[in-house]
């Protein structure tokens, strides 16, 4: 495997690592980022085609490399001939009825010296093949970052709910506070209905994150139906670390250089490019 490959698969364990150390232990049934994308690997079906093409290609440059390879061939044929002469002048050739076999075993070596349809089937091949790399790798990394993005939305869903939750419990002790102040004088029907009126609202709020809450695990379980409901938080000390260096024009570089979905592209540009000259 080239050595660019190497270094991108350990960039994105590297990555998978630092994010799952933003993340708390959680409970014996909770799930962390780590586990989510593992699930996710196994029925996400651009990963399953990516896939698929790669191995797809390492049968081809297996292909095309045979072309260079010697055949050897093997032939028998047998047969059986059976003659009456009735009258001959050729003492060789007896009058009479006669039977004779024939038996033939061939076996034929074939060496290519040069074969230039070999040599651009094994080129287009090679061109192909790292293609399909970069399509597999590339198909990874969009796997971690759609899981890492479909995670983080359910953590911060979970946390307006909880929030809205706590105010919901906060405001409905107001109002029966609020109640029995009026009861007994100390509060006017205005502050009644205001205390009403807000545990309304925050009610109504309450609703909206637990269905924006559902919506965000929906979505987590479209990428395996097996992801729990309890998900690993953050931790409560996780600090934040600018990046290094801290410079745009240098991440856009990288960037540029680094981009799989980049490079996939002109690897494909070069594989129609051969098959343009082939044709």
């Amino acid at each position: 495997m080239p050595s660019k490959l190497i270094r991108r698969k350990r960039h994105n364990i590297w990555l998978c690592c630092l994010v799952a150390s933003l993340l708390g232990a959680g409970s014996a049934n909770s799930i962390d980022l780590l586990g989510v994308y593992d699930l996710a690997t196994q029925d996400d079906p651009e990963l399953k085609r990516a896939q698929q093409e790669h191995q797809a290609s390492a049968e081809t440059l297996k292909q095309a490399r045979a072309g260079f390879l010697p055949t050897l061939a093997f032939e028998a044929e047998s047969g059986k001939t059976r003659q009456n002469i009735r009258n001959s002048d050729n003492p060789i050739y007896s009058e009479g009825a006669s039977t004779f076999s024939a038996n033939r075993l061939t076996l034929t070596l074939n060496m290519p010296l040069y074969r230039h349809t070999a040599v651009v089937n094994l080129r287009q091949a090679n061109t192909a093949t790292k293609q399909a790399d970069l399509a597999f790798e590339n198909a990874k990394q969009e796997l971690l970052i759609r899981v890492a993005t479909l995670y983080f939305e359910a953590l911060a869903a979970e946390a307006t709910y909880d929030f809205a939750e706590a105010e919901h419990v906060s405001l409905q002790s107001h109002f029966e506070m609020t109640q029995l102040q009026r009861r007994r004088g100390l509060a006017s029907i205005t502050d009644l209905y205001e205390a009403q009126a807000r545990l309304s609202a925050v009610e109504a709020r309450v609703i909206e994150a637990e269905d924006i809450w559902d919506n965000a695990l929906q979505a987590l379980r479209g990428l395996n139906a097996n992801v729990p409901a309890e998900l690993s938080d953050m931790k409560p000390d996780l600090e934040a670390i600018p990046p290094l260096p801290d410079n745009v024009d240098t991440w856009v570089t990288s960037a540029m250089n680094g981009n799989l979905a980049i490079q996939t592209q002109v690897y494909w540009f070069k594989v129609n490019e051969n098959f343009r000259r082939l044709s």
